[in-house]
């Protein structure tokens, strides 16, 4: 079954095949309407709480931010973040959360590199806070979103 997700996942996507063609970078519009590169939840929810996006390929994701929680796992190969000038390499079977807000970067990755990122609204959130304990180092991470 892995296998099968890791092949259909894998398949050049439109924005990562421009990026081939064309040798430039990453379309900042398909992400955000701001001056500065802060990606916009609404770019991808639509009208969902939760939303899949696989990771771009081929270029270095530029320094940016997010008003959404965003977890990233690494279905195979490896994915590199730069946090706070830290490289943080992330290899299959790997998730990283993000707080809301957080600076980073990613390092290019080679087609059998694929990440999941997993977009989170704030309604989301709210509803998951409203199931657990306060006490909880989980509840206290999300509240802080």
């Amino acid at each position: 079954m892995e296998r099968e997700y890791i092949k259909k996942l894998s398949i050049i996507s439109k924005e990562e095949s421009e990026i081939l063609d064309s040798k430039k970078g990453i379309t900042k519009d398909l992400y955000t309407t701001k001056e500065t590169f802060y990606i916009e939840g609404k770019k991808f929810l639509s009208s969902s709480n939760i939303s899949l996006k696989v990771h771009t390929r081929f270029v270095d994701f530029p320094l940016h931010s997010h008003d959404y929680l965003e977890m990233m796992y690494v279905l195979s190969g490896s994915i590199t973040h730069i946090i706070d000038h830290n490289e943080l390499k992330l290899e299959q079977g790997d998730l990283i959360i993000m707080n809301k807000y957080v600076e980073h970067s990613i390092k290019k990755a080679n087609k059998d590199d694929i990440g999941i990122n997993f977009i989170l609204s704030d309604s989301f959130l709210v509803n998951i806070l409203s199931k657990l304990d306060q006490d909880t180092l989980l509840y206290r991470f999300i509240e802080n979103n």
